[in-house]
């Protein structure tokens, strides 16, 4: 339930982002910037800083600690006997020494103490405390980045950004938020089934597409991000291998016979991030490998790798969702790209708004059930794009916004949610949309229950790939136990130690 929310919101920011590019790229309302040197913006606004500027010591940006977190709405008290700087704002506050690297921050009556990057000092030319910009934002919950080409550091408070983000998409949030008690156990089940196919070679006139299909099932029991799990796999491949060459349909039986009917154990505690796998295939990764070999994988060091934070991620499947927490978490977790970027996410939460807010729906009443409709459609869009021009006040001219309109005309796609709620709770939903340009083209169907999923999906691209997936799940409360020990005797194989870096 979740996962299929967090995808939606997912989907929809990132097509909201992609056009307010285009409304930001017209001119929104630009902050004074001072002549020269290193700039510090604070959500969309450069801080102007009076009587000392910013500097770079080892690579980080050092500021004055009074005006910046005063500028950020902090409330600052300095002790000039112990030499200490307090700050609060909200239910957040720290403390630190001049000259110490310790940073005590204390949240909803929680302390953890912190080592600074680079120890707050003070400047004997201006008699100003100068301390780490980012981390003195970052202690305030908020998001930093920067902007090297313009010498910006770039601080958003996210937070403040969606505050009526839960008022402004009550319906869209029936959707995200979960039924689901987070201090339960879950038994899920589900299965699935995929066609592929590939063009046939050019080269080679007789030759015919390249066909496989795959289909599976999950056997879970689950706590939070914990989970016990069996996953069975079958390929079927052979219309496939039928159209290698004479002389490689041998091999490649051998190998794919192993994934004709193959089984996944796997043991993830989400706490710390390790994953235990046990499948036969693992003898073709290592030949010693025994059928009690458990391959471990830390997950969060290998997302971490290609750059994802998993970890932040898995966090926030174990806490209740909703929009705003939603999109400060995300906006937290995504990197900002330039001095524009908060001009960006400020349009794009405003379309987004546009888009899929309450006012966007439909709603019917039959009985004890309201159903809301929402239907997005190239002039939907078109509109939505023409009023978020307007209410942020961008360069957009009628011109510009003809132009979009005949863009979302040339488009060929549409989308349609529908959201039942009874008693003040989501009873169901429906998802269904295509879309088709020159060469792609992709149609889904989703619907389910706050506890089951069905879905359908297909994806053509000429001369890649086609592919029809179907997919369903159900989860039920269960008095079973999450088991992640391993069996008796079991053999540790390490991840990293067999797959090529």
């Amino acid at each position: 339930m979740k996962r299929r929310g967090n995808i939606l919101l997912i989907t929809a920011l990132v097509v909201a982002l992609v056009f307010s590019g285009t409304l930001t790229s017209f001119g929104a309302a630009a902050a004074s910037t001072p002549a020269s040197g290193i700039k510090v913006m604070y959500d969309g606004n450069y801080i102007a800083f009076k009587d000392a500027a910013p500097k770079i010591i080892n690579g980080r940006t050092m500021v004055p600690f009074r005006q910046i977190l005063e500028d950020m709405g902090t409330i600052v008290t300095f002790d000039n006997a112990t030499q200490t700087v307090l700050a609060k704002k909200g239910t957040t506050e720290f403390s630190f020494v001049i000259g110490g690297s310790d940073i005590a921050i204390k949240e909803n009556g929680i302390t953890s103490v912190k080592k600074m990057d680079v120890v707050p000092y003070l400047d004997r030319y201006s008699n100003r405390t100068y301390v780490s910009a980012r981390f003195m934002a970052e202690s305030l919950g908020y998001g930093v980045g920067w902007d090297n080409v313009s010498k910006v550091v770039v601080i958003s408070d996210y937070e403040k950004l969606f505050a009526n983000a839960d008022k402004d998409f009550t319906i869209l949030n029936r959707l995200i938020t979960s039924e689901i008690d987070l201090e339960k156990t879950y038994h899920t089940t589900g299965n699935f089934s995929a066609q592929f196919s590939t063009p046939a070679l050019a080269t080679d006139p007789a030759a015919k597409p390249m066909e496989f299909g795959m289909s599976g099932s999950i056997d879970a029991i689950q706590l939070k991000t914990n989970a016990d799990m069996v996953m069975k796999i079958a390929v079927d491949a052979e219309k496939a291998i039928a159209q290698l060459p004479a002389d490689q349909q041998a091999s490649a039986k051998t190998t794919l016979d192993m994934f004709k009917d193959m089984t996944i154990k796997m043991k993830m505690n989400g706490t710390d991030g390790v994953m235990y796998m046990n499948a036969p295939m693992f003898s073709l990764l290592d030949p010693t490998a025994e059928p009690n070999t458990w391959m471990k994988m830390d997950i969060f060091k290998t997302y971490q790798d290609m750059g994802i934070d998993i970890k932040s991620m898995m966090s926030l499947s174990e806490e209740k969702s909703s929009i705003g927490t939603l999109l400060t978490q995300y906006g937290l977790m995504a990197q900002t790209a330039d001095a524009n970027t908060y001009a960006s996410v400020k349009a794009g939460y405003a379309l987004f708004k546009n888009l899929m807010g309450d006012q966007a729906f439909v709603a019917s009443t039959s009985g004890g059930t309201t159903t809301y409709t929402l239907n997005l459609t190239p002039a939907s869009v078109a509109a939505a794009i023409a009023k978020t021009a307007i209410t942020e006040g961008t360069a957009m001219s009628l011109s510009d916004v003809a132009e979009a309109t005949k863009m979302m005309d040339q488009a060929n796609f549409s989308g349609k949610l529908v959201i039942s709620v009874a008693n003040e709770k989501m009873t169901s939903y429906t998802m269904t949309g295509n879309y088709s340009a020159t060469g792609t083209s992709v149609a889904f169907d989703i619907k389910g229950t706050p506890l089951t999923t069905d879905m359908t999906i297909s994806i053509g691209m000429e001369g890649i790939m086609n592919m029809a997936m179907t997919m369903s799940s159900d989860m039920k409360e269960t008095t079973e136990k999450v088991d992640l020990t391993l069996p008796p005797g079991a053999k540790i194989l390490d991840y990293n130690s067999v797959i090529p870096k």
